[in-house]
């Protein structure tokens, strides 16, 4: 319910409305809470765009779904910012936009910031036995394994046979050029292999791991 004037007589509509309110010049009319509400607040400041133009998130891009992303995480975090100032006062936060989001962030780092990195599988090209990591790192040997037998297992890694790993660089280091390693299907993926290996190779490589 909220209280009208009675319209005067020049208003456009003014005969037909003051027939509904009669003699009094004031009466309490009942009007729905969004018309109320627009009428109320139709002048006043975009306050989410106030916020998102301070700090936005937004970035360049090509394609037509990450500024939506964008958008969403801006209102995400507006909305967390707004929610925390209502609430009870022993978690009721009372600083600003700016000091929010670096807190924000902070506890993300710490929750989220530490990457669990696994070890890089390494590989071999057929052409060559040079141990490859990476595109600027090459070794010509291969690393010693870790850990203990159980964790190396002699198990079937391919469909395709490919050479002995071991065998290979055991002919290059006597510069064998004639001979060609076997061929295996097997091999070890435990710490420090990831490599095709013959069974003796296996055998004499892992010998000196603990068991356990």
């Amino acid at each position: 319910m909220t209280e009208r004037k009675k319209p005067r007589l020049t208003s456009s509509n003014g005969p037909t409305i003051r027939r509904a309110f009669g003699a009094p010049e004031r009466i309490r009319v009942p009007i729905p809470v969004i018309t109320n509400d627009y009428n109320q607040y139709k002048v006043g400041v975009d306050v989410a765009d106030q916020y998102r133009s301070y700090y936005f998130t937004q970035l360049k891009c090509l394609r037509n779904w990450p500024p939506i992303f964008y958008w969403l995480l801006d209102t995400t975090i507006i909305n967390s910012y707004l929610l925390t100032q209502r609430l009870s006062p022993p978690c009721q936060y009372k600083g600003t936009s700016r000091t929010f989001r670096l807190l924000l962030a902070e506890s993300l780092f710490k929750l989220y910031g530490q990457r669990h990195y696994k070890p890089r599988k390494s590989y071999y090209t057929r052409k060559t036995t040079t141990l490859r990591y990476s595109k600027q790192q090459q070794r010509t040997k291969l690393p010693q394994p870790f850990g203990t037998q159980a964790q190396h297992q002699f198990t079937r890694i391919g469909d395709s046979q490919v050479s002995c790993v071991q065998c290979r660089f055991m002919l290059r280091n006597m510069k064998r050029k004639g001979e060609r390693a076997p061929l295996t299907r097997y091999g070890c993926k435990g710490p420090g292999c990831c490599f095709s290996f013959c069974k003796d190779c296996y055998k004499a490589r892992h010998a000196g791991l603990p068991v356990s």
